[in-house]
This record gives C-alpha cells, sequence and structure tokens, in this order.
C-alpha cells in the first residue's frame, strides 16, 4: 500500500472510481513512466489496466465513466501513447475513446524462469 500511495502521490499512477451509495462499484487505473524522447515523441507513455465494474453494474455507462476521465487526466499530464490490453466486452468502448491496434507489430519475450 505505501508503495502505491507514493506512486499517486506523484502522479506516476492515476486511478478514477465510480461510487454508488458509498461504494466503489467501477474503478480503473494507469500507470506513467518515461522513456528516452526521441524525434517526434516526447517518451511520456501509460499503461491503463485494473477496467473494472461490478456485475450487477455492467451496460449503465460506469466503465466509460471510469475511462474517459483517466484518459483525459492522461492527456493533460502530456502522455503521448497510452496502451491497454483488451477484452472483447470494453473493445468497443476502448475504440470508441481512440483505442486502436498498434501501428508496429508488438514482440513479447518471456524469460526462462516465467513457465
Amino acid at each position: 500500500m505505501t508503495s502505491l500511495r507514493g506512486s499517486l502521490d506523484v502522479a506516476r499512477v492515476i486511478a478514477v472510481v465510480v461510487e454508488v451509495d458509498g461504494g466503489v462499484i467501477s474503478g480503473g487505473m494507469a500507470s506513467i513512466w518515461e522513456t528516452v524522447p526521441s524525434p517526434g515523441s516526447t517518451g511520456r507513455r501509460a499503461w491503463i489496466f485494473g477496467i473494472g465494474t461490478d456485475e450487477h453494474h455492467r451496460k449503465q455507462g460506469r466503465a466509460r465513466a471510469v475511462l474517459t476521465p483517466l484518459v483525459e487526466r492522461l492527456d493533460a499530464l502530456g502522455v503521448e501513447t497510452a496502451e491497454l490490453s483488451a477484452t472483447r466486452e470494453g473493445e468497443l468502448l476502448y475504440r470508441a475513446l481512440g483505442f486502436a491496434p498498434p501501428s508496429l507489430p508488438r514482440l513479447q519475450r518471456r524469460g526462462p524462469t516465467s513457465g
């Protein structure tokens, strides 16, 4: 908890929640970091994660109510590229907010200890 609180204090992690009757029913987070700037790139990036809504509150615009201000905050912070892993259920919402497959192939390498 301490490292999360510290990250929130310096805006390396931002979070948005939706409450109903004093309880959190939807939320999401973004982790922000900087890479080496390059021509045409500031190097500010974000990974959006943990977008979720209680099953009894789905299909009511709750995820949009989380993701929209999260994206607006990333824009205000000058984040150039924001990425996320899309589920089938969330893909239409993500696309509606400007997310698309990357233009370059995204590759991944798993280390020998990752199973």
